[in-house]
């Protein structure tokens, strides 16, 4: 029986003069054969052609130990600078949370706990809302949280009394939804200053480096006294940096996608970089579908949606009254729907957005021809032709009809 062996390439391809490295897991008792090869045919269906392979092994051939390579999933933030630090007396812990998966088990928001004895503290989302741990006394809100929603999560613990504290509360409501709460406990000897990291989306496990990781952004976890981590700044690398007085920066664990939408996004500035307090939420994987595009390469819709609101902002006040939502988005954006000549099978192609009229960029307003030169109009369509034909004089008459008898 063959023993597992699984690998993979550094770099999908290299240049000639460049290094390679491949990447070798071997779970197998003895050492392992690797030799280089070139794959002229590589078809694997049996119905296809042979394969054709040529021996390269002049190049590379050798025989390595083997060792296991485990490839653990999730992604969290490593603080290493605090397992010296001591609590002020009372813990207090908070974080902004915007879970994908609130149903999917347990997943740790903030931690610091050894994972033989359980001591120390985490915080955790559960199926059944946010729950503070610490040894084997556990506290639990009750309320479920909803999934793609911002939450304000926070816990705190006294060892003097033994009390326990757990909340959240939604930063938008949802309607006939009730998923804020606090709950509370008194527990027996509370040991939550233990010498571990603090870890910021997992926690720590005996078999494997993190476990319960989150699925989701999270933003501005703190604790109190000790620190307050700042994830809009070093945004383009994988350092933490703590904006408090203990410096207890940290670094990144398998590449979470940074430069998320935060808690305060507003979706006026699409750049990260020119408004980075609005991205300041790191993701798991399940979030990371999510990317984020400047307004350079921002898509035909998004260009029609920056487009229409330069032309409503340009309207006069006296005629953004009530009416109907067709008349108001025609009036609104000062173009008429056969003006803007939309093919809905170039859209998905990518292709710039183009008025038939054409438009001052700096006036936010479509160009209607007239003699003595061009001036921007607040409408087109019918309206600029009867300002137009007034301007020659003349005077548009609609067709008579004859009323019926």
């Amino acid at each position: 029986m063959t023993a597992p062996l699984t690998g993979y390439a550094e770099r999908i391809s290299v240049r000639a003069g460049e290094k390679i490295a491949f990447k070798v897991s071997s779970v197998g008792p003895g050492p392992y054969h690797a030799m280089l090869v070139r794959i002229v045919r590589g078809d694997p269906s049996p119905a296809g052609p042979p394969a054709k392979i040529e021996d390269e092994s002049e190049l590379f051939d050798g025989r390595f130990a083997s060792r296991e390579q485990r490839a653990w999933p999730g992604s969290y933030a490593l603080i290493e600078g605090a397992k010296d630090v001591k609590l002020p007396g009372a813990l207090a812990v908070e974080a902004l949370i915007w879970p994908t998966l609130p149903d999917d088990g347990p997943q740790t928001v903030v931690s610091r706990r050894d994972p033989a004895t359980g001591a120390g503290f985490a915080l955790v989302l559960t199926p059944d809302g946010m729950a503070l741990e610490s040894g084997t006394t556990r506290v639990v809100t009750g309320k479920k949280l909803r999934s793609r929603a911002w939450y304000r999560v926070w816990a705190s613990a006294d060892p003097a009394t033994g009390m326990l504290r757990v909340g959240q509360q939604p930063l938008r409501r949802a309607f006939a939804i009730d998923d804020e709460g606090e709950a509370s406990k008194t527990g027996a000897s509370l040991a939550l200053d233990v010498p571990q990291p603090v870890m910021i989306g997992a926690e720590a496990a005996l078999d494997r480096p993190a476990r319960h990781c989150f699925n989701g952004k999270i933003e501005a976890p703190g604790i109190a006294g000790v620190a307050a981590w700042d994830f809009a700044r070093r945004m383009d690398g994988l350092e933490v940096e703590d904006s408090g007085p203990n410096g207890l920066h940290g670094r990144l664990i398998n590449l979470p996608t940074r430069a998320m939408k935060g808690a305060a996004w507003t979706g006026k500035e699409r750049n990260w970089q020119a408004a980075s307090h609005e991205y300041a939420a790191p993701a798991g994987p399940q979030a990371a579908g999510q990317g984020l595009l400047s307004r350079r390469h921002l898509p035909l819709s998004a260009l029609h949606q920056l487009l229409a609101r330069r032309l409503r902002r340009a309207v006069p006040p006296a005629r953004r009254r009530l009416e109907s939502s067709r008349q108001q988005s025609r009036r609104a954006q000062g173009l008429r729907a056969r003006d803007l000549q939309l093919s809905s099978r170039r859209l998905g192609r990518g292709l710039l957005l183009a008025p038939a009229a054409p438009v001052d960029l700096a006036a936010g307003l479509p160009v209607v021809q007239r003699p003595g030169g061009l001036r921007p109009a607040s409408s087109a369509g019918r309206h600029a032709s009867h300002r137009l034909a007034r301007s020659h004089g003349h005077r548009l008459r609609r067709r008579h009809r004859p009323r019926p008898a």
